[in-house]
């Protein structure tokens, strides 16, 4: 048996309808006139009400969460800019050469001096902590971001995310672990030329020092080229 329930204030009709709906679990009807009736299933009526169907507010439907590591293998300077150009240029990459990619957060794998170096980089932009890190592919390169900071379990060109030509290496200006390599930083990755001077990480060790592999690298490439490596998130 359904309930009717007058329109004299809306107040009223949302509380009414609740009630009925959850004393019946039948249906709710909802007289708008002596003339004009609209019945409404108790299986219409509860994601109307909450905002948990299809249109609503519910958790379904969500991207599943991820955590890539990628590079579009673009030969570049260390001269990669602030860390919002940095950010910027990674998020370019992935938009132009991962399209499918769900990523919301975008961070390139480079240290930058003033606190905001690999190590502090969970405080400091949001990276996830506890999720593995893998490639394009899903193949997974550390179960989470501390592990690849300390040496990933598989090497980046085992995972997918680069190959060893042209080159092994991308800038890094990082020392083990993650933190800011002081000296050789291009000049907190602003200067590409051959007169600074830079660190880089290597894509084919597992090793604790992949991340700072290979220091004082002039700038330009001039003697070992790099990619920007780049990780993205939602």
């Amino acid at each position: 048996m359904c309930h009717s329930i007058a329109r004299r204030a809306r107040s009223v009709l949302f509380v009414s309808a609740l009630l009925a709906l959850f004393l019946t679990g039948r249906c709710v009807r909802y007289e708008t006139s002596t003339t004009d009736i609209t019945e409404y299933p108790a299986e219409l009526l509860v994601p109307l009400l909450t905002g948990s169907g299809s249109g609503g507010g519910g958790s379904g439907g969500g991207a599943s969460p991820v955590f890539y590591m990628y590079t579009d293998s673009a030969l570049v300077t260390g001269g990669q800019g602030t860390r919002a150009a940095s950010t910027a240029s990674c998020q370019t990459m992935q938009t132009v050469s991962y399209a499918s990619f769900p990523c919301t957060s975008h961070l390139a794998v480079m240290s930058y001096s003033g606190g905001d170096d690999l190590a502090s980089a969970a405080v400091n932009h949001s990276v996830p902590t506890t999720r593995a890190l893998t490639s394009s592919t899903g193949t997974e390169i550390a179960p989470d971001w501390a592990n690849f900071l300390s040496g990933p379990t598989i090497t980046l060109q085992a995972a997918g995310v680069a190959n060893v030509v042209p080159t092994p290496f991308y800038w890094s200006s990082s020392a083990a672990g993650g933190t800011y390599q002081g000296t050789w930083n291009c000049s907190n990755n602003t200067d590409g030329t051959m007169g600074s001077t830079g660190t880089q990480g290597s894509i084919s060790t597992t090793a604790a020092s992949h991340i700072s592999f290979a220091v004082n690298q002039p700038c330009d490439g001039g003697s070992n080229t790099g990619y920007l490596m780049c990780m993205c998130w939602n």
